[in-house]
């Protein structure tokens, strides 16, 4: 699990923008390979616990979307898309839970440990209070953006 990615990275509409912290939005000229090889660079080292061998030790966490693919390949998107065709967390703490063998690890660079340990060990009381939970609800009607037959055409030009 992760929360409060150090770095925002989303293309929506073939424009790329990059949040640093809660910092505001910029628009960027690089390409988001670039932003996100420099990105990684710029990643501070994790310190792993002894003798492990984690899968994730910090990173990047997103999604492609299949309309990345059509900007890609300069094939024109859909003007009234409303979700970024990529769209990237740039994160150097993590909370790894292998339920498998009970355990757990929380990771974080060292000078950090501290703060981040308080925040997930409120995050941990929470979760075990179900009145600490917040209220899900939605904000109007949910309905599908496509008829079925719409998705189906979308789906064989992808094929």
């Amino acid at each position: 699990m992760v929360t409060q990615p150090r770095r925002r990275i989303w293309q929506h509409q073939g424009q790329l923008w990059v949040a640093d912290g809660n910092q505001p939005a910029q628009l960027s000229t690089s390409s988001l390979w670039q932003v996100l090889r420099e990105s990684l660079a710029n990643l501070p080292a994790t310190q792993l616990p002894q003798g492990e061998d984690l899968p994730f030790t910090g990173g990047v966490l997103g999604y492609l979307a299949y309309d990345f693919a059509l900007a890609e390949q300069g094939l024109a998107m859909s003007a009234t898309a409303t979700w970024p065709e990529a769209a990237f967390g740039v994160y150097d703490t993590a909370f790894m839970v292998d339920h498998l063998e009970s355990c757990s690890w929380l990771l974080a660079p060292e000078d950090q440990m501290a703060s981040v340990r308080l925040q997930w060990e409120a995050r941990l009381a929470a979760v075990r209070e179900p009145a600490l939970w917040p209220v899900f609800q939605t904000h109007g009607a949910v309905q599908a953006q496509w008829s079925p037959a719409q998705y189906h055409q979308a789906f064989r030009q992808v094929e």
